[in-house]
C-alpha cells in the first residue's frame, strides 16, 4: 500500500485540483484493499491503527464531494476550501487517536517489545522530504521523487 500512496510533501503539493482528487481515489481504493475482512479480527490490516469501514466511507464521500465540486473554477476554489477544512479536522482526529490512544499503549508495551516501540517512534516521526524554501520550483519534480 505505502509504495501506491506515499507521495513526497513537495509532490503532494504540487497536485492540481483534479489530479488530487484521482490521487484520493487511489488512497480510498488502497485503503478499502487493506481494511479487515469479515472472517479477520478487526485489529487485522489497517485495523490495527484503528481505520475503519466508516472512515474510509467518509473518506470516499469527502473525496466524492470535492471531485464534484470542480466543474467551476468558483465551485472549485470553495470546494478546496472546504475539502481544506474537513481533510485540516480528520488529520487532528487522527492525531489526537494516535497520542492519546496508540502513544501510550505502544509505551506500555515497550518493555515487553522494545524492537516494535522503536519501529513505531521512528515511523511516528514526520519527515518533510522537501528542499527548503526558494531553492526549487515545487511545480517541477525532481529526478528524486
Amino acid at each position: 500500500m505505502a509504495a501506491a500512496v506515499t507521495r513526497t510533501r513537495r509532490a503532494f503539493d504540487a497536485f492540481r485540483d483534479a489530479a488530487l482528487a484521482e490521487y484520493s481515489e487511489i488512497v480510498v481504493a488502497e485503503a478499502r484493499e487493506h481494511l479487515p475482512a469479515p472472517e479477520e479480527p478487526a485489529t487485522a490490516g489497517l485495523g490495527r491503527y484503528g481505520v475503519t469501514a466508516a472512515f474510509v466511507d467518509e473518506l470516499d464521500a469527502l473525496d466524492d464531494d470535492y471531485a464534484k465540486a470542480l466543474s467551476t473554477p468558483r465551485q472549485a476554489i470553495a470546494a478546496t476550501k472546504g475539502a481544506g477544512r474537513a481533510i485540516a479536522v480528520a488529520i487532528k482526529t487522527a492525531q489526537t487517536y494516535l497520542d492519546e490512544e496508540v502513544d501510550p499503549t505502544v509505551a506500555f508495551l515497550a518493555p515487553d517489545v522494545p524492537a516494535f516501540a522503536e519501529a513505531y517512534r521512528n515511523a511516528r516521526v514526520i519527515v518533510d522530504r522537501g528542499h527548503g524554501p526558494g531553492t526549487g520550483d515545487p511545480d517541477t519534480p525532481d529526478a528524486s521523487e
